[in-house]
């Protein structure tokens, strides 16, 4: 336990620092006065501790000795502390962690933060607060008088916004409302020019699934999907891809956001029946399952027609 000393004499204030066992005979407070300064120019003496074990007190100790409680009584105990007066204070270890309580004289009551806990620069114009209304369970980030980021009550980060399109969302970064026609930059740089992956996704066992590749020697990006043979079985060659190429539709069709046409396309609902792998769903602001297509998906459909009509060619070509 660590005792603090500080004395009030005809030369000044002094403070004293030292760890002590602290027992009847050190705890005397003339022992104390002519331990330690071994002077009677000594008018008060006040005690405090730190490291506290039992109940210890503040108290107000003369040149004589004489002393009189006129601080708050400081307990840490697991039951509770009896004859206390208003503003002792009890460090209860009957649960983990510890609650400190101040006794407000008529029970004990719990010290708690406030829920507007704010961390904040001179002007308050940036800050991080932590809930701005009761059981908010938010985290927010102000710079300039501007909410920035936040870290919402499911763990989402938003980023230049305060809702996300969907539950799921776990981050969102939109563009800055004011400046509408910039488009979202989101940066990964690596200090080396060497490969590597600016976005990878895997399994909950850790096993790779997919991600977009940084390739310094070609300058360019890759869109990646895990394709190890060690992750495959019943590897067989494909069949005949025709029939499922014909039976895609290919469509035309202008878009209903901005009007713009597109001369080549397929339809998801479409596609869909042909080819369901290459069909995902995907949440929507209303919680209502929109429809994307995978392009990429049907990447070795084409392939594998391409090697069928190329036989066929040879074939003609050699009869």
């Amino acid at each position: 336990m660590e005792l603090h000393v500080i004395l009030v004499t005809k030369y000044g204030l002094f403070k004293y620092n030292k760890n002590l066992k602290l027992n009847s005979k050190i705890m005397n407070t003339k022992n104390i006065q002519n331990l330690i300064f071994g002077t009677s120019h000594v008018y008060l003496i006040f005690l405090f501790c730190v490291g506290l074990v039992h109940a210890q007190r503040v108290d107000v100790v003369d040149h004589l000795g004489n002393k009189s409680r006129t601080g708050t009584v400081v307990t840490e105990s697991i039951s509770t502390p009896t004859n206390s007066k208003q503003g002792d204070i009890w460090i209860d270890n009957s649960s983990t962690p510890k609650i400190t309580k101040f006794w407000d004289g008529s029970s004990w009551t719990e010290v708690k933060p406030s829920y507007q806990s704010v961390l904040q620069d001179d002007d308050a114009d940036t800050k991080i607060q932590l809930e701005e209304a009761t059981d908010d369970d938010t985290i927010r980030f102000d710079t300039g008088g501007v909410e920035r980021m936040m870290i919402d009550s499911s763990g989402a980060m938003l980023v230049n916004t305060t809702s996300k399109s969907n539950s799921e969302t776990r981050l969102a970064v939109w563009a800055n409302s004011s400046l509408d026609s910039i488009p979202i930059s989101i940066e990964t740089r690596c200090k080396a020019d060497v490969d590597y992956f600016a976005l990878a996704a895997y399994r909950g066992n850790g096993q790779y699934v997919g991600g977009i590749k940084l390739n310094q020697s070609t300058n360019s990006i890759s869109l990646t999907s895990a394709s190890d043979k060690r992750l495959k079985k019943n590897i067989q060659d494909a069949d005949d891809a025709g029939s499922k190429i014909d039976a895609i539709q290919v469509r035309q069709f202008d878009w209903k956001v901005n009007g713009s046409h597109q001369d080549y396309g397929v339809i998801a609902q479409e596609l869909r029946e042909v080819i369901p792998n290459a069909v995902h769903e995907t949440p929507s602001p209303n919680e209502e399952k929109m429809l994307s297509v995978d392009y990429a998906g049907l990447v070795p459909m084409l392939i594998k027609e391409i090697q069928s009509l190329r036989n066929r060619v040879e074939e003609l070509e050699n009869n």
